[in-house]
């Protein structure tokens, strides 16, 4: 078995706030969670949306669902990993199209240096505390 499991991790804001789904799979019914994570590798470069699914947990349950939906909603910073397709399709106009999804097995909220901080001090015991650079970040 490969170390990453065919995981790949993806990081940008989430779109909205979680959905919860009943959907039938395999003939059962199935709770669903979903949602879309905006990436862009630069600020600049243009928007690649992402449509996220979580599943249920290997015991059927929707505990790992229920707990992203309770501490993430749209705008949280995340970073996600799982297996991510991209699925081809033709749109009414003829045209071909394409989208990415990702089945979310694993998310994180991304801790960053704060935007609107211009600096900040650094506690220390001796005098002279030293002063944080502002942020470089692309975004």
């Amino acid at each position: 078995m490969p170390i990453s499991e065919g995981s790949f991790y993806v990081h940008g804001n989430l779109g909205r706030d979680w959905e919860r789904k009943e959907i039938t799979s395999k003939g059962r019914p199935t709770v669903i969670y979903s949602n879309s994570i905006a990436y862009q590798e630069n600020k600049d470069d243009a928007t690649t949306w992402v449509s996220l699914t979580v599943w249920p947990d290997r015991d059927g349950g929707e505990l790992l669902g229920q707990t992203i939906a309770q501490t993430t909603g749209k705008g949280t910073r995340v970073i996600t990993r799982g297996p991510i397709r991209f699925d081809s399709y033709v749109n009414k106009d003829g045209e071909q199209r394409g989208s990415w999804a990702q089945n979310v097995y694993g998310i994180g909220a991304e801790i960053r240096t704060p935007q609107t901080m211009s600096s900040v001090q650094v506690p220390s015991q001796s005098p002279g505390a030293a002063e944080m650079p502002k942020s470089h970040e692309p975004f």
